[in-house]
């Protein structure tokens, strides 16, 4: 072989070389669990290969389950540092600690407290504020009066165990009643993780999570902090970079990748502990999530269908308590007009979300009934 076909022959084999690890850099972005929007399109082309669109849970966890390290882009300073970081300000580390010592000596129980049995951990424009007050009516169930301790610093900070487990309205909580505790923000903290592993270091409680079609969630965060108050966006202008691909750095489209914060809980928590709401049948049909869901936490079935009427204009149901004129519907935010989106915009954002919506079903063990509009 001549000297120009041995050069010939290791300049193509370089360039094969370069080819290959750019290939493997753009695949491990998302393997990572934390893609760069500028080769967005490459690693969903990656995902969508066949070596990679039949993850297995135990893959999908090794891809999302793993805690980034300090030398990741969002450490520190980047605004989504929280969702993937605990909080590390000295003054919250010291409430940490103040916290788990509490916990460990039972001070709660020195002081006649008991910490909530049920948290609604999120998610965020889920269902929340609906089911927290159909789980009311239950008369098993009785609510803290705080709402996400765990997932704001300042509240955190400031409230005291007699602050934080103060039963609703002043009231009393018998033996036979369960606690609930609402934390909207809990699902996409770390910091919030960390704070119910140190506050439940026994693992005796137990998580919902309402689930909805991630495009109908972020449209309806949209319509609340936008569209409403008069901001004058549209949502492409919202959650879009200029080159009009999604940007995948807004805090809403990350609260939209439930599998990702998924792993991360069950990383740290039985997943036997965790029930994920589905928030469609919820908003058609409440009682026979109510009916899993007082199953799942162990109160007798009560929620059962006669008690929930139509909402006489908008598309979901209210609880009847006490008597068939004593009607409870959500007040008029809910169920809110959405403004007119493009049908393109709405398909490139299923088509984003439906890759991490597949991993999602082959994590969690169960689809959704949202999952046909994908």
């Amino acid at each position: 072989m001549t000297f120009i076909s041995r050069t010939i022959l290791l300049v193509l084999g370089v360039l094969f070389v370069i080819l290959l690890m750019n290939n493997l850099h753009n695949g491990m972005g998302h393997m990572s669990g934390y893609t760069d929007h500028q080769n967005l399109e490459n690693v969903q082309e990656f995902f969508k290969s066949s070596e990679n669109q039949n993850a297995s849970p135990e893959e999908i966890m090794r891809i999302y389950g793993t805690f980034p390290s300090t030398d990741h882009p969002y450490y520190k300073t980047h605004k989504l540092h929280y969702i993937y970081f605990s909080a590390d300000h000295d003054d919250l580390q010291s409430k940490l600690k103040q916290d788990k010592k509490s916990i460990k000596k039972g001070l709660h129980e020195k002081l006649g407290l008991r910490r909530a049995d049920v948290i609604l951990a999120g998610m965020f424009k889920g269902g929340t504020g609906t089911i927290m007050q159909f789980l009311n009516s239950h008369p098993q169930i009785v609510q803290l009066e705080s709402q996400g301790y765990f997932s704001h610093h300042d509240r955190y900070i400031l409230n005291s165990f007699q602050d934080h487990l103060k039963i609703k309205g002043n009231g009393s909580v018998r033996d036979d009643q369960l606690i609930l505790e609402r934390c909207t923000g809990c699902f996409i903290s770390q910091a919030a993780r960390d704070r119910l592993k140190v506050f439940y270091p026994d693992n005796h409680v137990k998580f919902l999570i309402m689930v909805r079609d991630p495009v109908d969630r972020l449209i309806s965060e949209f319509t609340q902090n936008f569209w409403i108050t008069g901001k004058n966006l549209s949502i492409e202008e919202a959650y879009f970079l200029p080159n009009g691909s999604i940007n995948e750095d807004h805090i809403a489209i990350q609260k939209s990748i439930y599998v990702k914060h998924l792993a991360l809980w069950y990383t740290m928590f039985p997943r036997e502990l965790i029930y994920l709401v589905d928030a469609d049948i919820f908003t058609r049909q409440p009682w026979v999530e109510l009916n899993k869901i007082e199953q799942f936490i162990g109160v007798e079935h009560f929620l059962n269908e006669d008690k929930f009427v139509p909402h006489p204009t908008k598309a979901f149901y209210c609880i009847l308590r006490g008597n068939e004129t004593d009607v409870n519907c959500m007040g008029k935010a809910k169920g809110r007009t959405h403004p007119h989106i493009k049908d393109e915009t709405i398909q490139m954002l299923k088509d984003y979300f439906k890759v991490f919506n597949e991993e999602l079903f082959a994590l969690a063990g169960k689809s959704f009934a949202w999952s046909r509009n994908y």
